[in-house]
């Protein structure tokens, strides 16, 4: 078995083993529980209509002893029983207002559409010729291969395949345009929740201290690969010998793409700031599903914690990131929004149950919009094939090669 078949492997057992604690962990049936003095009494069933409404009707599960549906205001009875009624997953799937979601896809579809934009600004000032329509074509075709096919070619390579094929002159330009239309796409959402959540450290410390980390390493990284006199003073040359041929070669393509706009510095912080507007639309999207579903986060918050689980989910850690951002919407929404829970029996369980909701109903839309991309690769006349990837890669390495004898590189 080849190195890439297994970790290709590694990642799908991680992603079941993700899903599985996921799903094991959140509440899958509609409960409501009775409490009179120190007797409780759960009772398993399904809520008719609206689980949010102020008065919820409950059927229980067919028994001998289970009573016709029951409806109730939940909360303190008349007679000083306390009825806690909680929905189960698909409870909350079934619920969901469609005016917020269809407001919340709005606001993906725009995402989507200033990033192409943004990377076509990006090839503009390095004069590659080519239009803002081809910039957003590329865009959701890369969008589609990111979200529904699965294995290791992601919508960066295939982008990065089309333009080369659109600029054949000018190979390394074209991809590098990829890799700092990436970089800075990633910082610029780190710098978001970075920023807003200052005012907050008390409550997400933790967080706090990820984000910032993050942050500082970007730095380092940046000022790594890109200064030879950083990495003498560092004495980070010697380190970086020692890592595998596949990680210097990743950090070098990643340094030569910064040198290449480094000296349009405005540009960058300007670019920088708009991309944190769109990562900003981007958790709005967000904010407005869960708002859909009524998760009953505070609005704020999804601006601290979403970019935190859009990071995390970038990494190349399982296929499309599944797994990974369900355990990390659970995992957040259930420790920082459990607060906010106070009718239930298990508020944290209530909570991981609506934040995995939101990721799955989330992935799934832009799964959705992603077939945008499908239609327009089926329109295209020259479809990329992977010995169109291979063949387009090798060139563009050779390209490299042949510039690199003007700057500074790191070698293993």
């Amino acid at each position: 078995m080849s190195q890439g078949m297994i970790f290709t492997a590694a990642k799908w057992i991680l992603v079941a083993a993700l899903m599985s604690y996921v799903f094991y962990s959140i509440q899958w049936r509609d409960t409501m529980l009775q409490r009179y003095q120190d007797t409780e009494t759960v009772t398993f069933g399904s809520i008719e209509g609206r689980w949010d409404a102020s008065e919820v009707t409950f059927l229980p599960e067919p028994s001998e002893d289970a009573p016709n549906a029951i409806r109730v205001s939940p909360g303190l009875q008349s007679n000083n029983e306390i009825i806690e009624i909680t929905p189960g997953f698909f409870t909350y799937l079934r619920n969901i207002r469609l005016h917020w979601f269809i407001l919340g896809a709005g606001c993906y579809f725009l995402t989507v559409m200033f990033s192409g934009l943004r990377w076509w600004w990006l090839m503009h000032v390095n004069s590659l010729r080519v239009s803002p329509l081809e910039a957003l074509k590329f865009t959701w075709i890369g969008v589609f291969f990111n979200n529904v096919v699965p294995g290791n070619t992601g919508g960066d390579v295939v982008k990065s395949v089309y333009i080369m094929k659109r600029c054949p002159d000018r190979r390394v330009a074209a991809v590098f345009s990829v890799i700092v239309d990436r970089a800075l796409g990633m910082t610029a959402l780190a710098l978001l929740s970075a920023l807003i959540v200052l005012p907050f450290l008390q409550r997400f410390q933790a967080v706090a201290v990820g984000v910032w980390g993050f942050l500082v390493v970007i730095v380092l990284g940046t000022l790594a690969v890109t200064s030879q006199r950083v990495r003498r003073v560092l004495r980070l040359d010697n380190l970086l010998r020692t890592m595998p041929s596949r990680i210097t070669e990743a950090l070098n393509r990643v340094g030569d793409a910064i040198r290449l706009y480094r000296t349009r510095v405005s540009g960058m912080v300007l670019w920088t700031i708009g991309s944190m507007f769109n990562h900003a639309l981007g958790v709005t999207s967000v904010l407005l599903v869960g708002y859909s579903l009524n998760v009953g986060v505070p609005w704020l918050e999804y601006y601290v914690l979403v970019p935190v689980i859009n990071i995390v989910s970038a990494l190349p850690l399982a296929p499309n990131g599944w797994g990974v951002g369900e355990a990390l919407y659970g995992q957040l929404f259930s420790q920082y929004g459990a607060t906010y829970i106070t009718d239930a029996i298990d508020p944290e369980q209530v909570m991981r149950t609506r934040g995995v909701a939101l990721s799955i109903l989330f992935r799934v839309h832009i799964t959705m919009w992603s077939l945008l991309g499908g239609i327009l690769i089926l329109l295209q006349r020259d479809r990329i094939t992977q010995k169109d990837i291979e063949t387009e890669v090798g060139l563009e390495r050779e390209e490299e090669g042949a510039t690199h004898t003007d700057s500074t590189h790191i070698r293993s």
